[in-house]
């Protein structure tokens, strides 16, 4: 790209610095005006705010090993501009850090050819694409990615490392990233047309918050571990997530227009609280596992559960279908607690189920033949122990 405009700074947001006070004690080459070429290693920093203006882009980088401090200042574009900073070629170790980049007709940040990026503290707001997308192996943290209007909050390659950032309203999706990612603690919320936290195979998401997403809460790949997050109020899926998979410790409730909690074949549900969902609250694929989870006050069944499942000291109750709703043959039924739905507390019709110490009212179950069942504990009944219904 080249131009004849170059946007200086804001005067008025020029502060008056000793050298020692400066970004990097003094060292480092001053960002004045843009568009700005970066052609060397080492560090550059904003001098102020830059203006709105014609600039084509705001920094190109042209080297690897580069360190982008923004100075708590706004490097910020205009109509028809391209992306805020971007790198040429196949670039490696680039810093942005601390500072705003907003308004930019394209992406905010646009590094993902760019391996082991890190954003630091950065803000990025209103651009044209997407706010950030990054290459492999990027680490972002403490940054925010707010309505923009052309992409994805934040989008990133495989094996990255994001760590207490937020997306709020943009259009395609909150927080995107490969294989082999870790989201830590990370906040989605009312994003559109895309889920709010999306992770490949072997991701790990630990301490997330979903909220009023227009897709998905959470979605990630198989062979991953989703615990201690939150999903309220998104649109399709509360959390989704692939084969083999755990899901652990988590809350999921008011998913406007489907289930709490979606498990691939062989996954794991341990734990996790859901509620009041639009369908079911636990929907599980073949040979998946649910186990010590509260289910209660959705729209359809608390528990879907596919051929080869397990189902291991749950409570569902209060659902406005059945307590648990089976839909294979071969679903072992251990130890849950059943009562107040709507419809039967146990629907398993087919054969090769083992159903034994659960607690519910023997009319409310429906039972195929060809099935192990050993007799119900009665809700009301405090005397009886938990191994009583194995007893013929």
């Amino acid at each position: 790209m080249s131009s004849s405009v170059a946007c200086t700074l804001l005067l008025g947001s020029l502060p008056i610095l000793a050298s020692s006070a400066l970004p990097h004690g003094g060292d480092g080459r001053p960002i004045a005006a843009v568009p700005f070429d970066v052609r060397a290693p080492g560090a550059y920093f904003l001098t102020g705010d830059i203006a709105p203006c014609g600039a084509p882009y705001g920094i190109r980088v042209l080297a690897d090993d580069v360190i982008i401090d923004l100075g708590g200042f706004v490097l910020e574009g205009g109509p028809a501009s391209g992306p805020g900073i971007f790198a040429e070629g196949e670039r490696r170790d680039i810093v942005v850090r601390n500072g705003r980049v907003a308004h930019w007709g394209g992406d905010g940040i646009a590094l993902s050819a760019v391996e082991d990026v890190e954003l630091r503290e950065v803000s990025l707001y209103d651009n044209g694409g997407h706010g950030a997308h990054l290459g492999d192996r990027s680490r972002i943290t403490a940054c925010t990615s707010d309505l923009n209007h052309g992409g994805r909050g934040i989008l990133t390659g495989a094996g990255a490392t994001i760590a207490g950032c937020t997306a709020r309203g943009n259009e395609y999706g909150g927080i995107f990233t490969g294989a082999g990612s870790t989201l830590l603690e990370c906040r989605a919320e009312e994003n559109l047309y895309g889920s709010g936290l999306e992770a490949g195979p072997e991701a790990v998401l630990r301490g997330c918050e979903v909220e009023g997403n227009r897709e998905s809460g959470i979605r990630v790949g198989a062979g991953s571990l989703v615990t201690g997050c939150s999903a309220r109020a998104n649109l399709s899926v509360g959390i989704e997530v692939g084969g083999e998979t755990i899901v652990r410790a988590c809350r999921v409730s008011e998913t406007v227009d489907g289930n709490g909690i979606s498990i691939g074949p062989g996954g794991w549900v341990e734990d996790c609280e859901v509620r009041d969902n639009r369908r079911r609250g636990l929907d599980l694929f073949a040979d998946a596992i649910a186990r010590g989870c509260t289910v209660s006050g959705n729209g359809q069944a608390g528990v879907r559960a596919r051929r080869g499942c397990r189902l291991i000291k749950n409570t569902s109750e209060s659902n406005r279908g059945a307590g648990i709703e089976l839909i294979g043959p071969g679903v072992t039924v251990d130890g849950n607690v059943l009562g107040s739905n709507a419809a039967d507390d146990l629907v398993a019709p087919g054969s090769g189920h083992f159903v034994v110490r659960n607690t519910l009212d023997e009319e409310r179950a429906v039972v195929g033949q060809g099935s192990f069942v050993a007799p119900f504990r009665a809700r009301e009944d405090p005397e009886r122990g938990p191994w009583d219904n194995l007893r013929p």
